[in-house]
């Protein structure tokens, strides 16, 4: 069977999953930080050609594969955020999933500075409030949608 490359993401059935479509990114395996941009921009890439309206995104790379969760985070996050700018409309939920409680803790602290509730200050005036309470400890949400793991639904 062919390999998918680090970096990329592949699409599947979600069989007899909740989710209709899986899909499977590889993250790196060291810290390379243009492979883990890489990982979720395909991922939503993916998502979009295949007019997937949810995603559910991990913490890739974060485990086993030892890649800083905070620098992983702020990664996630940014590159979240760029691909929603730049493609308004094309997604209606993104949810970050996490497994482990310092997971969430990280999320619960930079969440706000690239997604901020209204009348929060956001990244660019350089001081981000207190995140506030999410309404669910594993799931974050903002706007219209949920942000809060890899599941595609359509």
């Amino acid at each position: 069977p062919e390999r998918c490359p680090t970096g990329f993401t592949v699409l599947t059935r979600g069989y007899r999953l909740a989710a209709k479509h899986v899909l499977h990114t590889v993250g790196p395996t060291s810290i390379d930080k243009k492979a883990l941009t890489s990982s979720y921009k395909t991922t939503l890439d993916l998502a979009a050609k295949h007019q997937l309206r949810s995603v559910a995104l991990c913490c890739v790379s974060t485990g086993i594969f030892g890649f800083p969760l905070r620098l992983a985070t702020h990664i996630a996050l940014s590159t979240v955020r760029a691909w929603l700018d730049k493609h308004p409309g094309m997604l209606d939920c993104v949810v970050f999933t996490v497994f482990a409680p310092k997971e969430e803790e990280v999320y619960q602290r930079l969440m706000p500075c690239y997604f901020p509730r209204e009348g929060e200050a956001d990244l660019a005036s350089g001081s981000p409030k207190p995140p506030p309470i999410p309404e669910s400890p594993r799931e974050y949400h903002v706007g219209g949608g949920a942000f809060g793991g890899a599941a595609a639904g359509g």
